[in-house]
């Protein structure tokens, strides 16, 4: 029998020297070297199953109040004269430059929602000069911006003719610098492009291969990714949601789905998938994996990571979660990844068994193209 999810919820946190902060995340929390071996100890027997050694500890810095406060304020105050500027907009006091829909097409289903479009006009446009910036040079570490000024509060631009140097890139993926057009990474991948080609690599319709079907049943964390959530749904599984990183959450779930089984029949599960991330991209958290696969064994489900995030990015050579904690990739029975990330590349991959493999290849669209 497993302890009570309180009891195991005040081991884990106790042995891991870390506890929720007010915004869900955990604070560090230091102690003297043989209590934290201690703890160590306990931690790896209650929440690991066994299955790593070290204490797993993260820590976030809050938002302070202050900042939430005014931040908040902000908004509130653009938000009011947003609605006062559209007053104007309406009595032909202020010039509207945005695009609106002509008297005789009013009729029609509007072509953006109307908050989106009084978002777009009256917030994002004062702060339009800080985004879509053009650029001169490859998107590295640092880039050459092409500079630009406007004399009609950012709703259109004019090109100075200026180039500004080495930039700090805070807005493209290739945070680790392997889209580069020159170096070993651009070397090596044009060699194995050489060597081993290319394939279509499109799944079936656009629309991708559903490993679930109906009857089937999908613990999602709460924070996956949107594209995550839609592949789910397009399944026909049924989706039940977890606590983000929350241990005894996912584990009564769980239990409840050996106990339970499908609604009004009552019988087992087809399929039982574990559905989670290796790096959360919103929140930089990443994923207590060893306790998720001592969760899957115990209750023979399947795993299904996400590693778009934490491929390149994690591990002493980059190889993602599973290096990082020092697991086998073998317990984990879908491993997804994208080189649009990390990589700052295109394309993608899913690794897993022969039979997982040989199943995607001989039902997906781009094994048309890609022999």
């Amino acid at each position: 029998m497993t302890e009570s999810a309180g009891n195991k919820n005040e081991d884990c946190h106790a042995a891991n020297g870390v506890k929720p902060g007010r915004n869900g995340m955990v604070k560090n929390h230091h102690h003297h070297h043989h209590q934290y071996q201690k703890q160590e100890k306990v931690y790896h027997a209650a929440c690991n199953g066994e299955l790593y050694s070290r204490p797993f500890i993260e820590s976030f810095e809050e938002t302070p109040m202050l900042v939430a406060v005014l931040t908040y304020m902000g908004y509130g105050i653009l938000t009011i004269f947003g609605y006062l500027r559209d007053f104007m907009r309406e009595w032909k006091i202020e010039k509207c430059h945005i695009a609106r829909e002509r008297e005789e097409q009013k009729d029609f289903v509007p072509l953006y929602q109307d908050f989106e479009n009084f978002y777009t006009r009256n917030l994002y446009m004062r702060i339009r000069d800080s985004w879509n910036r053009p650029i001169c040079s490859v998107p590295g570490a640092t880039f050459d911006l092409v500079e630009r000024s406007s004399n009609d509060y950012n709703w259109t631009f004019e090109y100075t003719g200026r180039v500004v140097n080495d930039v700090i890139n805070l807005g493209s993926y290739n945070y680790l610098g392997f889209a580069e057009n020159t170096g070993a990474c651009t070397t090596a991948a044009g060699e194995v492009t050489v060597k081993f080609g290319v394939g279509m690599a499109s799944t079936r319709q656009e629309m991708g291969e559903c490993l679930l079907v109906t009857g089937c049943l999908i613990l999602s964390d709460e924070l996956n990714h949107a594209s995550l959530v839609l592949g789910a749904r397009l399944s026909g599984s049924t989706i039940r949601v977890f606590k983000h990183n929350n241990m005894q959450s996912l584990e009564k779930l769980l239990r409840d789905a050996i106990v339970h089984g499908q609604p009004r029949t009552h019988r087992p599960w087809k399929k039982i998938l574990i559905l989670v991330e290796g790096i959360y991209s919103m929140e930089g958290s990443i994923i207590r994996l060893p306790e998720v696969i001592a969760l899957k064994k115990k209750y023979k489900a399947y795993l299904y990571l996400d590693e778009a995030h934490s491929i390149g990015a994690l591990g002493p050579y980059g190889r993602g979660v599973v290096e990082y904690f020092g697991l086998d990739s073998k317990d984990v029975d879908v491993m997804m990844g994208t080189f649009t990330k990390s990589f700052g590349a295109a394309g993608g991959y899913i690794a897993g068994r022969k039979d997982l493999i040989d199943y995607l290849r001989t039902h997906s669209h781009s094994a048309i193209y890609a022999t």
